[in-house]
């Protein structure tokens, strides 16, 4: 953070650079799940109110099969805010691509996001 308010220069980046860095221990901290940050970042925007961090309440569950789901249906609903905001130069242009999308048929569709996933993982690797 010290390195971006140094690049703005922020009036108050020494105070910063010298503060103390705490990571703190959250119940839904994962292990096994490197791509899921962007959405926890978005939970906790949602979320935080300030105060203590030990009574920060994100919902958001530990890692296991349900916050898998929970993820998924955070997905969908950060997604559909995104699209429909007012702020979205894109969000006719988007609408239109879904519409093409519906017209194929199931195997064509399937095979699109088949493809895709294939793509997402394989970026993955490479920028990992």
């Amino acid at each position: 953070m010290s390195d971006y308010l140094r690049f703005v220069h922020h009036p108050n980046v020494e105070a910063f650079s010298h503060a103390p860095k705490q990571i703190p221990q959250l119940s839904w901290s994962t292990v096994n799940n490197n791509t899921d940050c962007g959405i926890f970042t978005m939970r906790h925007m949602e979320t935080f109110m300030g105060g203590n961090i030990r009574d920060f309440k994100t919902g958001c569950k530990s890692e296991s099969l349900a916050q898998d789901n929970q993820l998924s249906r955070l997905r969908v609903i950060y997604l559909c805010k995104i699209i429909n905001s007012d702020y979205n130069l894109l969000t006719d242009s988007i609408l239109h691509q879904v519409a093409e999308f519906q017209k194929l048929s199931a195997p064509n569709r399937q095979q699109i996001l088949k493809d895709d996933a294939t793509r997402i993982h394989d970026r993955l690797i490479e920028f990992g």
